[in-house]
């Protein structure tokens, strides 16, 4: 693709104090094919997908290092999202 073809049609912002992020999409976008709109929002979804399992990988791996330091052995009865944390990291 040119860069004659290539806009910023969504920007993605972030609230550090809070870990809030959100959504900003250019009016342009709007006036998109519904086709062509299903498209590249397919595309960054993957793309979202991808980073979002990859932060999640590497927060449980610092969570085991922390609490490996700290002396704490997780138990899996305790903790209510073991299952889907499991079955995410099943997919990476």
């Amino acid at each position: 693709m040119s860069e004659k073809m290539k806009k910023i049609a969504i920007n993605c912002h972030a609230n550090l104090n809070f870990g809030e992020g959100e959504v900003k999409i250019k009016s342009f976008f709007q006036g998109l094919s519904p086709l062509m709109k299903a498209d590249l929002l397919k595309d960054w979804k993957g793309e979202i997908d991808y980073l979002y399992e990859k932060a999640l990988k590497e927060w449980r791996h610092e969570m085991k290092k922390l609490n490996k330091r700290d002396g704490i052995v997780p138990n899996s009865e305790k903790v209510d999202d073991q299952e889907d944390i499991k079955n995410i990291l099943e997919r990476i």
